[in-house]
């Protein structure tokens, strides 16, 4: 695994949010911003691109390692939401 752990969980927090700021977008103005927005988060956590590539294709092949990372992530993200807005109905 080319990438630390952390370094992984912090990257794909980041990412898996400007996923989220992109569902709005559509078309080539989408894959624009996503190129953008990619490459800004994995220069902030000093990661190359293919490192990151590399890291992914290891974890697709260890799944109960990726599965942690990803409950990680997913604890992040949680962090992240305002508790209210996780207790209010529709």
């Amino acid at each position: 695994m080319n990438v630390p752990e952390e370094k992984m969980v912090s990257a794909l927090t980041d990412i898996y949010t400007v996923e989220g700021y992109l569902d709005a977008e559509t078309g080539a103005t989408k894959d624009s911003l996503a190129q953008i927005y990619y490459a800004q988060v994995l220069s902030k956590y000093n990661i190359a691109k293919p490192d990151f590539d590399s890291t992914v294709i290891y974890l697709y092949h260890q799944p109960a390692r990726m599965e942690s990372i990803q409950n990680k992530v997913l604890e992040k993200l949680q962090k992240k939401v305002n508790p209210d807005t996780l207790n209010k109905k529709g």
